[in-house]
């Protein structure tokens, strides 16, 4: 696979999450394909996002299957939060873990039911399965996340002036298949 198609979907998946958050929103102040190597240069709340895994499978009658897997971090300043201002350290911090895990996975309990908030980068991604951007799509080579999104929330650690979120997303494409031998 191309370095461009790489590209192409982590920006992808970058336009989805900014779209759903709202342009403008501030909830994530810089994009980053890849990890920058200085964690002390990065602009907070931001999301980096890296190509980590490619698997061919063997998919339905001439066509083949890739998976590619992609890593997110999400990285959140345990200080300053969104819109976290004053306080003691402790309660800025709390306060920071607490706007951090509502913009990953905020839910709403006004229902019947818990359910994602729509711009909370689970309820982007979970709503959103096809990378077009919809709900539904018939093209079947279209790029669509298909299977279990996985969370790893880093160790909250004093030593570090910030929170890292891993969120760990497999999406699939077929492939057609124009000559075999």
């Amino acid at each position: 696979m191309g370095q461009k198609l790489q590209w192409e979907l982590i920006l992808r998946l970058h336009e989805i999450i900014q779209k759903g958050l709202g342009q403008n929103s501030g909830a994530i102040k810089k994009y980053y394909i890849g990890v920058p190597d200085n964690e002390n240069t990065l602009v907070m709340p931001c999301l980096a996002t890296e190509l980590t895994d490619i698997e061919s499978r063997l998919g339905p009658t001439g066509m083949d299957r890739n998976v590619y897997t992609f890593d997110m971090y999400l990285f959140f300043d345990k200080k300053k939060g969104i819109a976290n201002a004053g306080g003691k350290t402790g309660e800025r911090a709390r306060a920071s873990y607490e706007e951090m895990l509502d913009l990953l996975s905020g839910l709403d309990f006004t229902g019947n039911y818990a359910a994602y908030k729509p711009r909370s980068i689970m309820g982007i991604l979970r709503s959103h399965i096809f990378l077009s951007g919809d709900t539904i799509n018939t093209d079947s080579s279209e790029i669509a996340i298909n299977s279990d999104i996985d969370v790893t929330i880093g160790p909250s650690d004093t030593e570090r002036s910030f929170f890292e979120v891993k969120i760990t997303i497999k999406v699939s494409q077929l492939i057609l298949l124009t000559s075999r031998i």
